[in-house]
């Protein structure tokens, strides 16, 4: 379930650097609400500042409902980088999280949209299985963080879908291949409008045990949608709801908040 848990996790928090081209040190809020088997098992809110080509997003999330009995999580999420016209450029990514009486902590540094540092304690345990796929350098060039990945440049609608995002959270190395579902009416708290649907394919690339059973299912048979909305007139799109489903189940993510602050 970690690599659901952490899709999942990366949805509720990339709504928050998107506003990208607005008006120095602008401040902006998304909440969203994460729901497995029908269920609402945690929460996240972010808040974001946005200088003239920078971003700097701060948040947290937790579990709820009955979840929390079996095990309580919490934790935060931080990020930041500088975009241009046409793409995203990550500097820095940073989670912290405790899980009952576990505890995990990634840091990932960027610089042209290279990895140039990663640490994560523990670190995976399943790095020692024979089938693991290793990290190599070249899979470290031309990648994001999962928060930043899922900010996308597009002149239209019709772009958003048209890529492949890729993607390392300090131990896996994923693809994410776009391509155009549908386009849907959309509500919440901060935005009414329409929402560019996409579906994903799940590809993993390295960093993880080539036998497990959870990773080989949703690369084969799980199917992940992501609904984005624009920001205004930025030429920018961010989620506002997803869904993934598994062959354990369909779990959803939907944005509850999804604005500007006022300065």
């Amino acid at each position: 379930m970690r690599v659901v848990a952490y899709l999942l996790a990366s949805l509720a928090c990339a709504g928050l650097a998107s506003p990208a081209m607005a008006a120095p040190e602008q401040k902006f809020r998304t909440e969203y609400s994460i729901i497995a088997f029908g269920l609402p098992v945690a929460q996240t809110s972010f808040e974001t500042s946005i200088g003239e080509r920078s971003y700097a997003m701060n948040g947290s999330l937790r579990t709820v409902g009955l979840v929390q009995v079996f095990a309580a999580t919490k934790g935060s999420i931080n990020a930041s980088g500088s975009f241009s016209d046409s793409r995203i450029s990550a500097q820095s990514f940073a989670m912290r999280y405790t899980s009952g009486d576990k505890t995990k902590r990634t840091d990932i540094g960027f610089s042209r949209g290279n990895v140039t540092s990663s640490t994560s304690v523990p670190p995976p345990k399943a790095v020692k299985a024979p089938d693991w796929v290793p990290v190599s350098s070249a899979h470290l060039r031309g990648v994001t963080d999962p928060i930043s990945a899922l900010v996308i440049p597009a002149r239209n609608s019709g772009e958003v879908c048209r890529r492949t995002l890729r993607v390392y959270d300090g131990e896996m190395r994923v693809d994410i291949k776009l391509s155009y579902l549908r386009t849907i009416p959309f509500s919440t708290k901060g935005f009414k409008g329409d929402a560019v649907t996409c579906s994903g394919r799940f590809v993993p690339v390295s960093g993880y045990p080539k036998g497990k059973k959870e990773i080989r299912q949703l690369r084969d048979t799980g199917r992940i949608e992501v609904s984005f909305a624009p920001i205004a007139e930025t030429g920018l799109y961010a989620p506002v709801s997803a869904r993934i489903r598994t062959s354990s189940g369909t779990f959803s993510v939907r944005a509850s908040r999804f604005e500007a602050l006022t300065r």
